[in-house]
């Protein structure tokens, strides 16, 4: 017996030829190709910042908490990380460079119980400097990092941590605190990826002074 959902081929056909004898009738057999696996793509700095890692909304206009009852989030206003918030400065004698940021922030809807459904919108803020650290140059394609590369690229991080953050308790019952943290080793951990060597430090001890954080309604924002 013959499977009728059999893939091989791309068009329809009624017969099946085995070997070198007449052909078996077959009852209404169609047969689809299948596409072809995409292929892997490699590490590069343009891709740190650019394509679709996790563009859609993140941080919104502020609002307050406290809604009851079945709220979906839709009510949010997306808006991005502005990459002019991240004044990235060069250190004198070494191939480094280094951004502090104050005050990021975005909104999240919160599930406070599923039975029944309680759901509030807060504001996760980190009021407190982050040092956005990163080398000038990196071992990967010998690649020069301008300021400009680095602010668009911790944009595209911070960016991209508020999403993680806000998928991750779509459907999970939390408390602030929990996705407080959460945000802080996202963020972290997709600031450190994106470049060989970089890093991120909460409360840092330095000397660059810290830029206020910043939004807009468009995103890749793009400080090239």
């Amino acid at each position: 017996m013959f499977d009728e959902s059999a893939n091989y081929g791309g068009e329809r056909d009624d017969t099946l030829q085995r070997g070198g004898t007449a052909a078996i009738p077959l009852n209404n057999v169609i047969v689809t190709q299948k596409s072809p696996a995409p292929a892997p793509r490699d590490f590069s700095i343009a891709g740190a910042f650019g394509g679709d890692g996790g563009s859609s909304g993140n941080s919104s206009t502020p609002k307050s908490g406290g809604g009851t009852g079945g709220s979906s989030g839709s009510d949010i206003k997306d808006v991005y990380p502005d990459c002019s918030s991240f004044n990235f400065i060069k250190l004198n004698g070494v191939p480094w460079q280094e951004a502090a940021v104050k005050n990021i922030r975005f909104n999240i809807v919160i599930i406070q119980s599923l039975t029944p459904l309680r759901t509030s919108t807060e504001t996760i803020v980190l009021p407190q400097a982050v040092s956005f650290q990163m080398p000038t140059n990196t071992s990967i394609g010998n690649t020069d990092i301008t300021s400009g590369i680095a602010a668009s690229i911790a944009a595209k991080a911070v960016n991209t941590a508020m999403e993680k953050t806000k998928n991750y308790y779509k459907a999970i019952p939390a408390t602030e605190l929990m996705v407080d943290q959460f945000f802080r080793k996202t963020l972290k951990d997709e600031f450190e990826f994106m470049v060989p060597g970089s890093r991120l430090v909460l409360n840092p001890v330095s000397t660059v002074p810290p830029t206020e954080y910043r939004n807009n309604w468009f995103f890749p924002s793009n400080c090239n």
